[in-house]
């Protein structure tokens, strides 16, 4: 409950979504530096996807959303038609296989005002949605700002539904125009500021606008910038949270919490008003409070045969760029989660569906971990006679398939330095060959800079936990700890996940805390008892504390 024991009626609560692709957080961030939160997250997900973990609070895995638009009545034939014709829409919010936040709220009797989000309406009773589509129409029809379209929808929905006690708003404040998935440009919401404004006044201003016009009793405004987000809040309950990382789900976590209601199962992260918990242990005993919709409900849609109909060359624009990220998508999922089986097939989907220099090196890494050298050398052709000049052929080399000397890979390290490149993947590429090629203190130096910036996949944090806790050096351990525990939750196989935690253990028995390992293990055993890796070394800390 919320620190009053207020019922859910006698609070309101807002939840504002700021686009500011082109701000700069050190700069934001000195607004009030301590009540920002980072979400962490999987950088692998697109902007769709993204926001749907956000606003969910699930994995991609669990809410299945890839992509705001979808085919509008199954066909993938978009080649004579534009969006907004028969052949794609907008995804409804109720086409997730998990439920959306204000869904979720209209199962606890709760209802919500949203306004301004991509996904379009759904007619679930006890959630009036104005979405982004209808604003924008709106506003052109008017000839005012989508801003100012806006704050009128949400006045207007004050007094029609004096009952909703949750009022959503999502706006763009970014100074500069973006692609969205489907081609059309975004564009900033621009207001009541000129183009060259100031935009930290700008969100000054439309936060203290929000809360005004709502007459909010609490306040969370969820920022997104350069694909990096951050949660603040703003009422008179005290923040939880000690540390500035925060899991996606604190979106939904804190909400629920500010309305006095239970946590959720599928929701793994507590609110940021609520004390952290170790992940291993002191697992708070949460409450499912919903239920997955029946069947002939609305449901994330199966794409799958938009990207077979791009792999064959099928479909228009629309089709190519919606099947392109559905294949990124599935890709990523897999190297992430060591799905190494499908990585190859996954892979000559996506170089079909584009045969970019980027797509290229991603079937040449998928061959490399099957560690096929006839395959590999005619995937390292192709890259090599088309992007000759690329940043993907000059690194492609210090695969480990590739079997160069030590020589070698240094030679490819130095005439290609880290900071030239940004591509995620290029970058964990040559952090591991440096480890590789002997430079253990520069490749520990910058796979702490990918694991602190949530760039790393699990297989660099897992090469960086090991190597630091072979160094133990200052800091190693708890670095090694922090990499560890990031991934642990990750993780669905009992084996491979005893593996990690049994390593965050012995760098506590390393430390000379073998009770606190003993604590780590019991925790891990409760949800996965009799796993052997984790039992025995158990067994054996407790015969040498005395237990």
């Amino acid at each position: 409950m919320n620190e009053a024991g207020a019922s859910p009626v006698d609070v309101r609560v807002g939840l504002l979504q700021i686009q500011l692709d082109d701000v700069k957080w050190d700069s934001l961030a000195k607004i009030r530096p301590e009540i920002f939160f980072k979400i962490s997250r999987r950088r692998w997900l697109g902007p769709a996807s993204t926001v749907a973990t956000l606003l969910s609070g699930t994995s991609l895995e669990a809410h299945g959303v890839e992509t705001w638009l979808v085919p509008a009545d199954g066909s993938i034939n978009d080649s004579s038609s534009g969006l907004g014709k028969e052949n794609f829409r907008w995804r409804r919010s109720t086409e997730f296989n998990r439920p959306i936040l204000w869904h979720r709220l209209a199962a606890q009797g709760i209802e919500s005002v949203v306004v301004g989000s991509r996904f379009a309406s759904s007619g679930v009773e006890g959630v009036h949605e104005v979405d982004r589509q209808v604003l924008q129409q709106s506003a052109n029809l008017r000839n005012v700002s989508v801003l100012q379209a806006s704050f009128e929808a949400l006045l207007e929905a004050r007094s029609r539904w004096e009952q909703a006690t949750f009022h959503f708003l999502s706006l763009n404040l970014a100074t500069k125009a973006s692609n969205s998935e489907d081609g059309q440009s975004v564009h900033a919401d621009q207001g009541d500021r000129d183009e060259g404004g100031d935009i930290l006044e700008s969100i000054s201003s439309t936060i203290l606008r929000f809360q005004e016009t709502i007459s909010l009793d609490h306040l969370l405004v969820l920022y997104s910038a350069r694909g990096v987000e951050w949660l603040t809040y703003h009422g008179d309950r005290e923040l939880g949270m000690k540390s500035k990382g925060v899991k996606p789900g604190a979106v939904v976590s804190t909400v629920l919490d500010l309305f006095g209601l239970s946590k959720m199962a599928d929701v793994s992260s507590c609110s940021i008003l609520e004390a952290e918990t170790s992940s291993e242990t002191d697992q708070p005993e949460w409450e499912i409070s919903w239920e997955l919709p029946p069947e002939g409900e609305d449901r994330a849609p199966d794409l799958s045969a938009i990207v077979a109909a791009a792999v064959q060359g099928e479909g228009g624009r629309i089709t190519q760029r919606l099947a392109q990220e559905v294949a990124r998508l599935a890709w990523e999922k897999s190297y992430a989660s060591f799905m190494t089986a499908e990585l190859v097939t996954l892979a000559r989907d996506l170089v079909a569906i584009d045969e970019s220099p980027l797509n290229l090196y991603r079937l040449c890494a998928s061959i490399s971990i099957q560690n096929n050298s006839e395959d590999f050398l005619v995937a390292r052709a192709r890259l090599q006679t088309l992007y000759p000049d690329s940043t993907p052929n000059r690194l492609v080399d210090l695969l480990p398939i590739a079997e160069k000397s030590t020589d070698e890979r240094i030679e490819i390290l130095d005439q290609n330095p880290y900071e030239t490149f940004h591509e995620p993947h290029l970058r964990g590429l040559w952090a591991r060959a440096a480890m590789n090629s002997g430079r253990i203190d520069e490749a520990l130096a910058l796979l702490w800079r990918r694991i602190q910036g949530e760039w790393s996949n699990h297989q660099e944090h897992l090469v960086f936990a090991v190597r630091s806790i072979e160094r133990h050096q200052e800091m190693d351990l708890p670095r090694a700890r922090y990499a560890l525990t990031r991934i642990i939750p990750m993780i669905s196989s009992p084996e491979r996940r005893s593996k990690i935690v049994r390593m965050l253990a012995e760098t506590y028995v390393k430390t000379d805390e073998p009770k606190t390992a003993i604590v780590i293990l019991e925790g891990f055993l409760k949800n996965f008892p009799g796993e052997m890796g984790a039992t025995s070394m158990l067994n054996a800390l407790r015969r040498q504390v005395g237990d």
